[in-house]
């Protein structure tokens, strides 16, 4: 740590970006002692129009045709144009397409390609669920099993900041809250 802050300090030339899921303030106090000139940039989801073009034409020579509008607009409703999910959605689809000799998505293959995200971005899923303090981790059960429910400024804080919850309190990312529902009971 003292290496990364002598280089920030003294190196004009040299930037360092660190990137993680939780804010500066919410790591140990030797982050904040080591980077405490440093600028936290969040990154927000992506937004729809991106996600949609990130999907639907990932390589300039895609065909149009094999990633239907509907079927980018599901997938951009699972995920809520996060980046992780977006391109494991997408790449499981055309994984689909190619193994099944398929020209193009449609809807009913959804809930299969579902299936595979959670398997294949468990560790995601794991390490975000894993780290929320206990009265989160109780929002979210009850928000993916569709119930409403009070949540408490810090695990409000908490879900806002990981994008987890949107403004409404509601779940942001459905597909996390499929996991939640088929995986949560194993903490």
């Amino acid at each position: 740590m003292s290496l990364f802050r002598a280089t920030i300090q003294h190196r004009q030339s040299v930037r360092l970006l660190v990137s993680g899921a939780a804010p500066f303030d919410e790591l140990e106090h030797i982050w904040n002692d080591n980077f405490i000139n440093v600028q936290e940039i969040k990154l927000p989801h992506l937004d729809y129009q991106s996600s949609i073009g990130l999907i639907r034409h990932p390589i300039e020579d895609f065909p149009a045709s094999a990633i239907p509008t509907e079927f980018a607009d599901a997938i951009f409703e699972q995920s809520n144009g996060q980046p992780y999910l977006l391109q494991a959605f997408a790449g499981l689809t055309i994984e689909h397409l190619n193994n099944n000799e398929l020209e193009f998505a449609t809807l009913d293959m959804l809930e299969a390609i579902k299936d595979k995200v959670m398997v294949r971005c468990r560790a995601y899923f794991h390490d975000v669920y894993g780290s929320a303090p206990a009265s989160a981790k109780q929002a979210l059960q009850l928000l993916s099993s569709g119930e409403r429910c009070e949540i408490d400024k810090v695990s409000k804080r908490w879900l806002l900041r990981r994008l987890l919850i949107n403004k409404n309190q509601q779940l942001a990312m459905p597909i996390f809250g499929c996991w939640v529902q088929e995986f949560a009971e194993d903490f």
